[in-house]
């Protein structure tokens, strides 16, 4: 009976045992259910946090973003010139439009230096803009010397048509890969003419003898050489007080510089060679432009490609409209120049500086006149 009694005991013990067991394995897994089911949760909610991140972080940067870029622009025209007043106008919609985010400061007159000094300074960065010649652009990148070849451009159409062009595009990506230096836009600054005090220039052999104040650039000099001229180079800013004295006996431009120096006071006639129609380039410091906000690069990019536009019709305008009126408002001789002949001499130099620009490139620029 006792035996019984003992196996009986030992049953309920065991089974008691096992439910035990089971409910505990019950609990633990249900505990790891509930568990798992919460960091599921807490991992959805923590994607759904970071997901939305970089949206709250990049409109926080962009409400925070209180830079102000500084942009000064050198030029070496009188602060009447078109291109200066332009210049201005530009700098004042470049500060409206970017909310006081640009700071565009404009410095005329050679302010800052010599078209060379501030071609320079653009490539080295310590000058955000500029506007330079296609002649000094070119003592940099060769190929830019096509634009100051003589006869090379017609009109002011046919430089845009050129810097829309594969040519145009070739030049900008050649120029900013080897100096740093951006374009633009492209500025028709009208047709270089001759001015002398007291000889009338019909005809190259009209030019012998002569000391013509030209830039200090190369191809520059070798034209006046062909025309049979005495070329002195100098810098822009000494030209006036030069004529004045007669240091030099005449001066070559096109009439917007002309006009803006006053030229006219110190000089008595002026021939309409259009030796070489002027293209000058708004150029900047391609590291500063990459270093801009998206938006404000391209406010800065379309609002100079206007400005060069813009520009360039009111140059086109003052050129047509200043011709008739020098003889009647600045008693200055217009002296209707033999362009065929100096054409003739100029081929010399053509040929002479194609392999600096490189061959074919007159010719194709020539292509694309209208």
């Amino acid at each position: 009976m006792k035996r019984i009694l003992a196996i009986v005991l030992a049953a309920v013990m065991l089974l008691t045992c096992f439910v035990g067991c089971a409910a505990k394995e019950t609990s633990a897994t249900e505990a790891a259910g509930s568990a798992s089911a919460s960091a599921g949760t807490a991992s959805e909610s923590a994607k759904e946090e970071t997901s939305a991140q970089p949206e709250q972080s990049a409109s926080a940067s962009a409400a925070t973003d209180d830079t102000v870029y500084k942009i000064e622009i050198g030029d070496v025209y009188a602060p009447e010139h078109i291109f200066a007043v332009a210049l201005d106008k530009m700098a004042a919609e470049l500060n409206e439009k970017s909310n006081g985010r640009l700071e565009v400061t404009t410095f005329h007159n050679s302010t800052l230096g010599s078209e060379k000094e501030e071609l320079d300074a653009v490539a080295g960065g310590t000058l955000t803009m500029a506007i330079a010649g296609g002649g000094q652009i070119g003592t940099m990148y060769a190929p830019m010397l096509v634009f100051d070849a003589p006869y090379a451009i017609q009109s002011s159409d046919h430089l845009q048509a050129v810097m829309s062009s594969d040519v145009g595009a070739e030049l900008v990506d050649g120029l900013s890969k080897q100096t740093g230096i951006s374009i633009m836009g492209a500025l028709y600054a009208g047709k270089r003419f001759i001015t002398t005090k007291s000889v009338a220039v019909y005809k190259p052999d009209d030019l012998k003898g002569l000391k013509i104040r030209v830039p200090d650039q190369p191809l520059s000099i070798a034209n006046f050489k062909a025309f049979g001229a005495s070329p002195t180079p100098m810098a822009f800013s000494e030209v006036y007080l030069a004529l004045q004295q007669g240091v030099v006996d005449g001066q070559e431009n096109p009439l917007t510089q002309i006009m803006s120096a006053k030229f006219y006071e110190v000089q008595d006639y002026i021939s309409t060679t259009g030796h070489v129609t002027q293209c000058v380039f708004l150029i900047a410091n391609q590291a500063f432009l990459d270093s801009l906000p998206d938006d404000l690069r391209q406010l800065v990019t379309e609002t100079a490609a206007e400005f060069c536009k813009s520009a360039s019709e009111t140059s086109v305008q003052f050129e047509s409209d200043t011709l008739k009126s020098l003889e009647t408002d600045y008693k200055m001789t217009v002296c209707g120049a033999d362009v065929d002949a100096f054409k003739a001499l100029a081929a010399s130099v053509i040929t002479e500086y194609a392999s600096n620009w490189g061959e074919g490139l007159y010719e194709r620029v020539q292509a694309l006149a209208k």
